[in-house]
């Protein structure tokens, strides 16, 4: 995918969705189908997020090169009343309480679903001899969580399985059973994250 091919797409999902708030202000659409298309709209900037990370690019650049960073924060303001008015999980007063930008919420999405993936590779593979990588990604993916609203109690259980590690790093090292375990809850926990975002396909 080139660069042209990636500005066209998230210039499609912009004036879509821009377009889309017009129509359903205006009462042309139902407001079933405008929570769907948020829903899954957030589903195409987060693939989006994950096209651009393979190819080291930057969101802002993007942007800045197509000057539409302000639409493209009017769109992510839309997606973000549109996902809190079905699950009750998020809103703009949540995001600014926490001291999060309404621009950064995909890209902490990211991190947060590339951390938990990262973590669940890793033991599966069980292809190390210490802990400290497990740690210091436990330590990014519940600093990530923190800034995003909403997972509080997402955040406490990523923190106790943090905290069982920690007590038995050789268990964890040596232990296949318990690796699997863990990487079982983690599972859990990345999808009860996702749930919690209406990502679910």
């Amino acid at each position: 995918m080139t660069h042209q091919d990636l500005e066209s797409e998230i210039f499609a999902i912009v004036e879509t969705i821009i377009n889309l708030q017009m129509k359903y202000q205006n009462g042309d659409i139902s407001d079933t189908f405008f929570q769907k298309t948020m829903n899954n709209t957030y589903k195409e900037i987060l693939k989006f997020h994950f096209k651009l990370k393979e190819k080291e690019l930057l969101l802002s650049d993007i942007l800045d090169k197509m000057n539409i960073k302000n639409k493209y924060q009017k769109v992510l303001d839309i997606l973000t009343h549109g996902i809190s008015s079905s699950s009750g999980d998020i809103s703009s007063t949540q995001i600014t309480q926490k001291g999060s930008s309404v621009l950064a919420l995909p890209g902490i999405t990211l991190e947060i679903t590339s951390a938990f993936i990262t973590l669940m590779d890793i033991l599966k593979l069980g292809s190390f001899n210490d802990t400290s990588l497990l740690q210091e990604i436990f330590e990014d993916l519940i600093g990530n969580v923190n800034k995003f609203p909403g997972l509080e109690i997402i955040k406490v259980k990523i923190s106790r399985l943090r905290e069982d590690l920690l007590k038995d790093k050789e268990k964890i090292v040596n232990d296949d059973i318990y690796r699997e375990d863990v990487g079982k809850e983690l599972y859990l926990l990345f999808t009860e994250f996702h749930d919690k975002l209406n990502l679910k396909t």
